[in-house]
């Protein structure tokens, strides 16, 4: 019997605090695997303290190239300035009231030296 495993991707980041954050992902469907156009898709992605808690950030998508199965997501460096330790994140699409968790993991901010005055 065939098993497919439908637990989100496991992907975790380690940024720098007060840093912009971006970061894109390219939907591929299909075997062998393909990208696919997602326009008429919607994707969230949020980060957490932990995974019950209040949302810290909420990640602006960016879906400009979402016919070649794009999809872009990122937080700016005035919301990264208030982060600091470790967090969670995830990435979730939602098409025809169906909503999946693509991806998600740790999301650890680092203190900078350098700040803004």
């Amino acid at each position: 019997m065939a098993r497919v495993d439908l637990r989100p991707a496991r992907l975790d980041y380690k940024i720098a605090r007060g840093d912009d954050f971006a970061d894109v992902v390219t939907i591929q469907e299909g075997t062998p695997a393909a990208p696919v156009d997602v326009s008429a898709r919607t994707y969230t992605a949020q980060v957490r303290r932990s995974k019950d808690g209040d949302v810290v950030a909420a990640m602006a998508v960016d879906m400009t190239e979402a016919a070649s199965g794009e999809v872009g997501y990122s937080i700016a460096d005035t919301v990264t300035d208030d982060l600091r330790g470790e967090y969670v994140w995830d990435f979730q699409q939602s098409t025809a009231g169906v909503v999946r968790t693509l991806m998600g993991g740790k999301f650890i901010v680092d203190p900078d030296v350098t700040r803004a005055s």
